[in-house]
């Protein structure tokens, strides 16, 4: 396969006694490059989950870079293959890629192709479906906090809805951002929690004296913590801003910044320029995630904009205390001890982050904090049961065709509204509903066995929705 500079990719490709294993499913994720970051680590704790003889996953990836996760992959039994990267200009070309692939013979055939990267996904879904596979649209975040940057990437990503079998959003506001109201209000939408081990995440005081004994930290200095790739959207700079107040109030304060990136070079001059470079821990990229959020006391993520960011349900597994930028959607405030602020002023995070740090609790308080991610349904047991449901849904064609064809939205917009926002705040389940489950996650199973009797004419129990 050819790339815009005509060189060519590589794939790995299994050869043919690799693919005698006939599991129930087989599942091809298409995605940019498997490194540790917030899509591609949701991905991973479902493939280590389920059960890869019964639903394989096979991967599509857009570069010839060995990834984070590929050996990983390849021992759990799944296979990488790769595709040039879009980059718009190249959009003939990349067709041409992505055809070659799937007529391939170099790999079997696939039930579900499941689409994490935006830009493209137009394209290979497209593709996917003259093949004959069912395809998802998959959101893992809100639109860039630039509006020309937004309004680009939504003219880029918006003819999706063309081309898919079904949209996940990792949060109500990811799925809107991305595929427009009318498909997040439909049935051919949920929200697909990113779904964690909260066990391995659960606080750990060994594993919390190791850590920071490794780092030089005594027992009593606070150590604030943060993970996620060094790049305008995570806003290194202002978190950095907000750490040099912290040290005029906490002279004792370090800074630990997990992860890697294009601008860490230029985070790491700020901190000088700051005269608070020997305070800042750049750790890289890390594979003790569980252990570093023991050791930490505070969890700060100033991100501009998010879907559902995967490191901060891991922290708030871990029991830390989380001061977070108020552009990441409620959904993700799960533990008692989260702050959203502004992203305006830096003392005032500071502040927040000193105050945070007087409210971590105990070793108790924190080992429980683990208990109300999994009580509000982010464990990976959960979200892999419930995606592998959807995927069967799929293939078995159980979904009500057509019903959304005959269900119209309320015609009072005050009242669609009003619902709206909360869906907004539920993260997609009934607002109406005390209990947030499968069945009343929008729209709820009450309203589609209602609509499903040819008798029946009526709104749903919210009033967003009007069946004729």
């Amino acid at each position: 396969m050819l790339d815009s500079s005509n060189q060519t990719m590589e794939s790995k490709a299994p050869s043919s006694k690799e693919v005698l294993i006939n599991p129930r499913m087989r599942v091809l994720h298409v995605i940019g490059k498997m490194d540790r970051a917030g899509a591609e680590t949701m991905v991973m704790n479902l493939m280590r989950t389920i059960d890869q003889h019964d639903v394989t996953f096979d991967f599509l990836v857009h570069t010839n870079e060995t990834a984070d996760y590929d050996d990983e992959i390849t021992k759990l039994g799944g296979h990488i293959y790769r595709v040039p990267a879009f980059t718009v200009i190249n959009r003939r070309a990349y067709r041409t890629a992505v055809e070659a692939f799937f007529d391939s013979a170099d790999h079997p055939h696939y039930d579900i192709v499941h689409g994490h990267i935006g830009s493209c996904a137009s394209i290979y879904l497209d593709v996917a479906r003259k093949h004959g596979a069912k395809t998802i649209a998959h959101s893992h975040n809100i639109d860039s906090a630039s509006p020309l940057s937004a309004a680009a990437y939504r003219l880029l990503t918006r003819s999706v809805i063309k081309y898919a079998d079904y949209f996940i959003g990792c949060s109500y506001e990811a799925g809107a951002s991305r595929f427009g109201q009318d498909v997040v209000d439909s049935d051919k939408f949920e929200v697909l929690l990113n779904g964690i081990n909260c066990k391995n995440f659960r606080f750990d005081e060994h594993k919390r004296k190791q850590i920071r004994t490794e780092l030089g930290l005594s027992a009593n200095e606070l150590l604030i913590g943060h993970v996620g790739r060094f790049n305008e959207q995570k806003n290194h700079d202002f978190l950095l801003d907000i750490f040099a107040v912290v040290k005029a109030l906490r002279a004792d304060a370090k800074l630990a910044l997990v992860g890697r990136g294009e601008l860490e070079e230029k985070a790491r001059r700020k901190a000088k320029a700051l005269g608070i470079a020997d305070s800042v821990l750049f750790l890289g990229i890390r594979e003790d995630i569980p252990q570093l959020l023991s050791a930490f006391d505070v969890f700060s993520f100033p991100s501009r904009y998010e879907g559902q960011p995967v490191a901060l349900l891991e922290a708030q597994a871990a029991g830390l205390p989380c001061v977070i930028a108020d552009t990441i959607p409620p959904v993700s405030h799960i533990t008692d001890v989260v702050s959203a602020l502004p992203l305006a002023d830096a003392d005032i995070w500071a502040n927040a982050i000193v105050s945070a740090a007087e409210r971590t609790g105990t070793q108790s308080d924190r080992t429980k904090r683990a208990d109300a991610i999994i009580e509000a349904g982010y464990d990976i047991s959960t979200s892999s049961a419930r995606l592998i449901a959807r995927y069967e849904s799929l293939l078995n064609n159980t979904e009500e065709r057509g019903i959304h064809m005959s269900v119209k939205l309320n015609p009072d917009k005050e009242i669609v509204a009003v619902v709206r926002e909360g869906l907004k705040r539920t993260g997609g389940y009934c607002p109406c509903k005390i209990v947030q489950s499968e069945d009343t996650k929008c729209m709820c199973t009450e309203f589609k066995e209602q609509i499903a009797d040819p008798e029946f004419h009526g709104f749903c129990h919210c009033m967003l929705y009007y069946k004729e």
